[in-house]
């Protein structure tokens, strides 16, 4: 069965101790100082004292949240270099230099469809990556399947979970699928501030390193290897 990993989404969220979003100024996202002002956003932009949320029509969002932010751009066909979030992740760590940031954390997210037959997806995800035990003859009745995995990156973690879903391809039909949703986790290294603000600069240049194991984990391994993986 040959299956292709079609790419949707890509977040970059940043992990950072006392980040209080009250103390955000509002001029910071309306000239310029992030997003180029020539932007349309989705909807009126939320300024609350717990968090931010900026949605734009290009499918590029902000959500600011106690301890974290998080930029996310949806992929709609574009090449993974085409991407913008990880250059408005760089222009917010210029402008908010003195945060105490702490983890990056890289997350793909990409379906894998199959056909109207819902159960499709959910037979490829039993029979392929669960073990045998799960499935063996005798045992309850295995309504629905999911899997958390953890792979160890050169620098970093991958986390990836599959689960089961569906494609709304229009109003009348459905097909299944399967989500892949990746978190490649890399705690900022550095004794100072100072030094974890470098670390981090390093690791977001590579940013497409995360991304490119994601789509290799799922196209040329999982979704192409017949041998079963352990749960």
């Amino acid at each position: 069965m040959d299956k292709s990993l079609d790419l949707q989404e890509v977040a970059i969220v940043l992990q950072a101790t006392n980040h209080d979003p009250a103390i955000l100024n509002p001029s910071l996202f309306n000239y310029g100082a992030i997003f180029p002002t020539d932007w349309e956003a989705l909807r009126q932009p939320v300024y609350q004292r717990n968090g931010v949320q900026i949605l734009f029509k290009n499918g590029i969002s902000l959500v600011v949240q106690p301890n974290k932010i998080t930029l996310s751009e949806l992929v709609l066909g574009k090449e993974t270099h085409e991407l913008q979030v990880a250059t408005l992740m760089t222009k917010w760590i210029e402008a908010l230099p003195n945060i105490n940031y702490r983890a990056l954390g890289v997350n793909p997210t990409g379906m894998v469809t199959f056909s109207e037959d819902q159960q499709e997806a959910s037979n490829f995800l039993r029979s392929t990556l669960l073990t045998e035990g799960v499935r063996r003859e005798g045992a309850p009745e295995l309504l629905k399947a999911s899997l958390n995995l953890a792979y160890r990156l050169e620098r970093g973690i991958l986390n990836l979970s599959i689960q089961e879903g569906v494609a709304q391809l229009s109003e009348e039909q459905k097909i299944s699928a399967l989500l892949y949703s990746g978190n490649c986790h890399y705690a900022l290294q550095g004794e100072s501030q100072a030094d974890r603000l470098g670390d981090l600069k390093a690791v977001l240049d590579q940013w497409q390193t995360g991304v490119d194991a994601y789509c290799d984990l799922v196209s040329q391994k999982l979704l192409q290897s017949p041998e079963l993986v352990a749960v």
